[in-house]
């Protein structure tokens, strides 16, 4: 295990070599030879779910580190790239102690440009994530042993507000799950503003609905809220910090985390 958290620490290392700008992401398109990677390690923790009301429980103690790095590249004008990598470590203590230190999912896609405006866009994107184990038996991989597909439409828009600049951002997808767990839709929003030359506010939602299925016979659902602070370090880094808490759920963890993530421009 600590031979994984060495390696883990030392991708960190050679991925904040690599280094961000202020934060846009989302529907935008990065230009034709230029992209970013956005290098983030979070860490989360619960024992309290939302049950099939809504009212929070007690549950078993759960608790993961991960670790990716996402980099997107302009192909062309109309074409970005997308991989993303990741590394994780999850532990319960019970219903049956279990643990899992290795390769997290891996995704690979594109997003490409609908419509253009003056301020803002219309995209597409499609990703395909691809497991990082497929073992059987290993309760902290349910869920996450197949290729999944994540399709969405998203729109983003750039504005001034009290002469800081800032944007707005919103995708909404559908993605396919195997063995027998529901598929899912996706709404997440970001809202950016600087609030100072160098610092800038960053505030998401991440909002997944599923279906009955087998593995969760009364379906699901999760709301996250994330905020965070992304400082720029100088022309191509900037460094993001911040936390996330899921505020309400139908048979969903109430999910507490913290992030430190470095972007880098080139």
């Amino acid at each position: 295990m600590f031979a994984a958290f060495r390696l883990v620490l030392h991708l960190c290392v050679a991925a904040l070599l690599l280094g961000a700008a202020p934060a846009r992401a989302g529907a935008f398109l990065e230009k034709p030879g230029e992209g970013q990677v956005i290098s983030t390690l979070r860490f989360s923790q619960t024992n309290i779910a939302y049950d099939s009301s809504g009212h929070m429980v007690l549950v078993d103690y759960y608790r993961k580190f991960e670790l990716n790095a996402l980099a997107e590249y302009g192909a062309t004008d109309w074409l970005t790239v997308i991989f993303q990598p990741s590394l994780m470590s999850a532990s319960q203590v019970e219903p049956v102690p279990a643990k899992y230190t290795g390769l997290g999912r891996t995704d690979i896609g594109a997003r490409v440009a609908l419509m253009r405006f003056e301020k803002g866009i219309i995209s597409a994107q499609a990703v395909l994530a691809l497991p990082g184990s497929n073992a059987r038996g290993n309760p902290m991989l349910d869920g996450q042993r197949g290729v999944e597909a994540d399709a969405r439409v998203l729109a983003g828009y750039s504005f001034e507000l009290w002469d800081r600049a800032g944007f707005a951002n919103l995708e909404v997808g559908y993605r396919t799950r195997v063995d027998g767990w529901p598929n899912e839709v996706k709404i997440d929003t970001a809202f950016g503003l600087s609030v100072t030359e160098r610092n800038q506010l960053l505030i998401q939602t991440f909002s997944t609905f599923a279906g009955a299925s087998v593995v969760q016979p009364k379906g699901m659902q999760s709301h996250k809220l994330q905020m965070s602070f992304v400082r720029k370090l100088g022309s191509h880094w900037s460094l993001q910090t911040g936390g996330y808490v899921t505020v309400h759920g139908r048979n969903a963890s109430l999910e507490r985390g913290s992030l430190i993530a470095l972007w880098y421009r080139f």
